[in-house]
């Protein structure tokens, strides 16, 4: 540990009597200081934390050996560059930080997947130090990292797949188009049944492309432009898109919205993407001339949504699935509309409630970051509880 010559009032007083020391005395003094400096790089060289320092504009000036095998800084340590061109995942808003210190949890890609735990304080002089520690994952975390790689190597291979099968539907329709047009020479109940034919093949073709539109959507998503937004302005511009839906089944909407809510850091048209996909659920699960309930409101730190309806609700059984992709109970559906919400959702770092029982409806919430907020703790895990 650092010394009584690192002390603030022992510094100041030296530095006060410098014109009075002699040059013994003040190389005796910064010999001390250096000495004190190495034993403390040597200390930060032996622990398991990354640790860097960064200056006000966030960028690097001191990293320990241990962050290049947790956070894959290079080396040499890259003094003088940006923290967040080789640890992209971390916001740019942790740089604002004006006192104390704040915690975090950051998702990680490289150099390997991972979850760590991130400790900011605010150094006197204005530099931020920023601690960086592995979290351990408890097995159902594990189990769920496991079991998003194994999904997310079926769905690599399967989009190829799906880039495949486009060209051939394009080149039949093209087809079935050009045999339509050469269908009026044909007469009698004949050419009908040929129109009808040629019809529902049409049909099929531009469902099965709609399918594999939205499985390409799914499996490569565009990231996030995130933005300070109004999440109170982003929902009711989704209701107001809803409108036709809503009226063709008699349904009222209920949204109580949180005025004092602060900016969100959001991708508005992904997040209305996740509101369209959302109440078109509930929509679709709501019995005609019902209500779906929409209110905003703070919870732990996050701005948070809640979109109820009054349907039939779900099962257990169906609870426990419904983020897989493809699982839909729908005679019509592709079972991908939760899994994006979900992914658009996670991208967000946020977090997604869903809870339903049969007969009771379902209610799902959203929580996403403040803009505004200065602990960036890492959202509550995602919960699929079966109660009301």
């Amino acid at each position: 540990m650092p010394g009584p010559v690192f002390r603030d009032e022992v510094f100041a007083k030296v530095l006060e009597r410098l014109d009075r020391l002699d040059r013994e005395a003040v190389q005796n003094f910064f010999a001390v200081m250096i000495s004190e400096l190495e034993m403390c790089r040597a200390a930060l060289a032996g622990v398991r934390e990354a640790v860097v320092v960064c200056d006000a504009d966030g960028k690097i000036r001191f990293a320990n050996n241990a962050a290049h095998n947790l956070i894959g800084l290079p080396e040499p340590v890259p003094v003088g560059d940006a923290l967040v061109k080789y640890l992209r995942e971390l916001s740019a808003e942790i740089f604002t930080l004006e006192q104390g210190s704040t915690h975090l949890e950051l998702d990680v890609s490289y150099p390997i997947k991972r979850r760590i735990k991130v400790l900011a304080t605010r150094m006197v002089g204005g530099n931020l130090l920023l601690v960086f520690d592995e979290r351990v994952l408890s097995q159902v975390e594990m189990q769920e990292l496991v079991a998003q790689e194994r999904i997310q190597g079926v769905v690599s291979l399967a989009a190829g797949v799906a880039h495949e099968i486009g060209n051939p539907l394009n080149s039949m329709r093209i087809h079935l188009q050009l045999l339509k047009r050469d269908l009026p020479a044909a007469r009698g109940k004949k050419a009908v049944a040929m129109h009808k034919r040629v019809d529902v093949a049409l049909d099929e073709i531009r469902r099965l492309d709609s399918i594999l539109h939205q499985f390409l959507k799914a499996v490569r998503p565009a990231s996030p432009q995130l933005r300070p937004a109004s999440l109170n302005a982003v929902v009711a511009a989704t209701i107001e898109s809803m409108g036709a839906e809503l009226a063709s089944r008699d349904i009222s909407v209920e949204f109580e919205q949180d005025k004092n809510l602060p900016p969100v850091l959001l991708d508005p048209d992904q997040i209305h993407q996740v509101l369209y996909n959302l109440m078109r659920n509930a929509i679709q699960a709501s019995p005609n001339h019902s209500t779906l309930h929409i209110k905003t409101f703070l919870k732990a730190g996050y701005v948070a949504v809640e979109i109820s309806d009054e349907g039939c609700g779900m099962s257990p059984e169906v609870m426990a699935r419904v983020f897989d992709p493809y699982f839909t109970t729908k005679e019509t559906g592709t079972g991908l509309g939760l899994y994006v919400v979900r992914r658009i959702v996670r991208e967000h770092g946020g977090s997604i409630d869903v809870r339903s029982s049969p007969g009771e409806g379902t209610s799902i919430t959203i929580m996403l970051h403040s803009h505004e907020g200065k602990n960036l703790l890492a959202p509550p895990g995602e919960n699929h509880n079966t109660g009301a």
